[in-house]
């Protein structure tokens, strides 16, 4: 990100798509970081992806998209484990709204 140093105003919003957010596996050792964990709440089966809509602990609600045909690791009420695949995040100028990278 060496764009990033010639920025030259003081603040970027952050985008999280719904892609961004990956199902951990066992093998998995993401930084405390990168993990959010959460109760499945609601669940929309769209043809090859699953949106998956669940509360964390701190009471915020996140949209999670998954692509798979297997729908059955979703339940709702469950706890789901999530790492953030930081490669997919979006950084926007706040005033225009504009997608920086």
């Amino acid at each position: 990100m060496c764009w990033l140093r010639t920025y030259s105003k003081d603040r970027i919003l952050l985008g999280l798509p719904p892609t961004a957010f990956q199902e951990m596996n066992a093998g998995d050792s993401p930084t405390s970081l990168t993990v959010l964990e959460g109760e499945i709440e609601s669940l929309e089966a769209l043809v090859g992806e699953i949106s998956v809509d669940m509360k964390l602990a701190s009471g915020a609600h996140l949209s999670a998209l998954f692509q798979t045909f297997d729908d059955s690791a979703f339940v709702i009420g469950n706890c789901l484990r999530l790492s953030m695949n930081t490669e997919r995040l979006c950084l926007f100028d706040p005033n225009t709204e504009m997608a920086l990278a």
